[in-house]
């Protein structure tokens, strides 16, 4: 992934209508994205008080849907923290038997290190870099980015994973943060990403963030809309940048917040139908009415 081409980085969290919606693209969509996918924590079952799956049952499918839904193409692959320590049946930890089998069939895929990351889990990433000797993605939340010691600590995970900056993909995570007022907030990141050390080494330079609220409850049907506060930012932050300062690529969380979880009680949420457009600097919300079914058992 040459840095002088433009492209667009989803962070999917491999839900169904995510993973539908990547082969529903055209080919020439497909080829203007790399998309981040994480392997989402274990859904739970409130009516038995324990997750849906096993490890083993929850990430085993996930080699064949990759293949199936998006081949061989570009994708960085990360595992939500709390399965990363994880072991699937055979003994294998999650990351290792992810690559293990989409190195079957030749996926262009790269790990995805952050400084979160426990020892094991970096050996285990340093692992499939070496084998693999396709570079590996490093995310890094704001508030890593933040401190003073940021590019020190950033170092030391390079030289744990025995990769270069020429070999990673820098992947700056903003999370969900209050993105207004835009100016005051873009000088402010503007500044801390002109600290970080060799900036311009790297293989690519990502910024990702969400400003998709997590509920829609504000949203009145028929029609409503959502400002996509992520890209008006993002437009000013290259406007703030300093001259020669390298620019970031840009991502986003699509139309599922990052906070949003499979530990959330479904039983208790009265979901609309909505079909989510998004336009230069909105997204268009067309949304119905909760049905008579879900409305009698959550008022029962």
């Amino acid at each position: 992934m040459a840095s002088k081409n433009a492209f667009y980085v989803p962070c999917l969290r491999w839900r169904q209508a995510e993973y539908q919606a990547l082969l529903a693209l055209i080919d020439k969509a497909k080829d203007s994205i790399v998309p981040l996918i994480t392997i989402p924590d274990l859904e739970f079952d409130f009516e038995d008080g324990a997750p849906k799956k096993t490890v083993g049952e929850h990430v085993g499918p996930f080699p064949k849907r990759y293949k199936d839904k998006w081949k061989t193409r570009k994708a960085w692959i990360d595992t939500d923290p709390s399965i990363q320590t994880q072991l699937m049946p055979d003994g294998r930890p999650v990351f290792a038997y992810v690559f293990d089998e989409i190195r079957k069939f030749k996926a262009d895929a790269m790990p995805v290190a952050s400084l979160d990351c426990t020892p094991k889990v970096v050996a285990q990433i340093a692992a499939i870099i070496a084998t693999d000797k396709k570079g590996v993605g490093v995310r890094a939340r704001i508030e890593h980015v933040m401190k003073a010691s940021f590019g020190s600590n950033l170092d030391t995970l390079l030289k744990s994973l025995s990769v270069t900056a020429a070999e990673t993909d820098l992947i700056i995570d903003l999370g969900t943060p209050s993105y207004e007022p835009y100016s005051a907030f873009a000088a402010a990141l503007a500044f801390a990403l002109g600290k970080i050390p060799n900036l311009a080494a790297y293989r690519n330079f990502i910024l990702v963030g969400c400003a998709f609220p997590n509920s829609l409850a504000t949203v009145s049907a028929p029609v409503g809309y959502i400002e996509r506060h992520d890209w008006k930012f993002y437009v000013q932050l290259l406007a703030k940048l300093p001259k020669g300062m390298r620019s970031p690529i840009f991502g986003d969380y699509a139309t599922v917040n990052p906070s949003f979880t499979a530990k959330m009680d479904m039983r208790k949420v009265n979901p609309a139908g909505k079909i989510v457009y998004a336009t230069t600097d909105r997204w268009f919300v067309r949304k119905g009415a909760p049905s008579v079914a879900t409305r009698s058992r959550c008022t029962s």
